[in-house]
């Protein structure tokens, strides 16, 4: 039997109480999958999760169960529905999900390639003329460009900002053709010419796709790294009873000590273990998007600038507002 609906629930703290304390009762897991895949594949990486789940039902007694999406976007949503209680995501989407999910920041991920952080990563055939970001940006229109996911922190927000906005320009004008992919996709094109240039995370890069498909890993370079940025946040909804809260939190900090557990965290996502966070990790990707926003705002020629002017103002409030949800602790 599943969680009662949220907006049932938060009319009675006793009722939510009582309901969690039922052996019956079922807490939902979601992750964003590494790239868009079959439901088959789907079920594959759950599995891969369920050590973890089973584990963590045995220590929380309730029964978990694991959910995967393949867009960023849906989890955020079944979140907000209250179909999910805790949740792996990207920075990028955790945002949404402060807001519109009612969700909290407690925790992220470590990862055997890059421990707590990673790079935004921009990729060209082992071949191609280009070496760096100058000549690409002076390029003048030869080559393609495959972005990710559009709510990928690092094959779409965090390269469209520092690669592009920062130097004045957009990819449609650098660029003869721009498409979107994920991180295995834009690998696998730029590998085998399908496009010129393409971005992807370093750390699967560098980690599972150079292991995995090493043929392809040999025929790509990279020319641009963005700074460090945090790893992949946990999250829970708010309104989760405090001491399951407490029970998650505890969980997942302690996970990844035993050989089996760190044997589940690495073949399930090449994890070696959780550490604590907050909503402040948020930070540098929400400054990123009031940037875009305000950039995309100016540079919209179908509006009068009284419309601009009035436009702005709604997006300031917006990122305002974001603030309260950032200092949260």
């Amino acid at each position: 039997m599943k969680l009662m609906p949220y907006t049932v629930l938060a009319a009675s703290a006793l009722l939510i109480q009582t309901a969690f304390a039922a052996p019956t009762q079922e807490l939902v897991f979601g992750f964003t999958a590494l790239s868009v895949k079959s439901e088959a594949e789907i079920k594959n990486e759950i599995a891969q999760w369920q050590p973890m789940l089973d584990a963590m039902s045995k220590q929380l007694k309730v029964k978990v169960t694991g959910v995967g999406s393949t867009k960023a976007g849906d989890l955020v949503e079944r979140m907000k529905k209250g179909e999910v209680h805790v949740a792996l995501m990207g920075n990028v989407p955790a945002l949404d999900a402060l807001v519109q999910a009612n969700a909290q920041v407690f925790g992220q991920v470590i990862k055997i390639k890059g421990g707590d952080s990673y790079q935004s990563l921009i990729i060209a055939h082992k071949d191609s003329k280009l070496t760096n970001l100058e000549q690409m940006l002076a390029s003048n229109k030869q080559y393609s460009l495959q972005l990710g996911d559009v709510k990928s922190t690092s094959s779409t927000l965090v390269p469209l900002y520092y690669a592009f906005s920062r130097y004045r320009v957009t990819p449609e004008e650098v660029f003869k053709k721009v498409t979107r992919g994920n991180h295995k996709l834009n690998f696998l094109a730029v590998a085998n010419k399908e496009v010129d240039v393409a971005t992807v995370a370093s750390d699967l890069l560098e980690g599972d796709y150079k292991e995995e498909n090493a043929a392809e890993y040999a025929k790509v370079k990279v020319i641009w790294r963005s700074d460090p940025l945090k790893n992949d946040p946990l999250l829970y909804r708010k309104d989760l009873p405090a001491d399951m809260k407490q029970a998650v939190e505890k969980f997942f900090l302690g996970y990844g000590k035993a050989p089996e557990e760190k044997a589940t965290l690495k073949e399930a996502r090449g994890l070696t273990g959780f550490k604590k966070s907050t909503n402040a990790q948020l930070q540098q990707v929400a400054d990123i998007e009031l940037f875009q926003a305000q950039q995309s705002l100016m540079q919209d020629e179908k509006l009068t600038m009284e419309e601009k002017n009035k436009k702005h103002e709604e997006v300031s409030r917006k990122f305002a507002d974001l603030q309260r949800y950032l200092l949260t602790k």
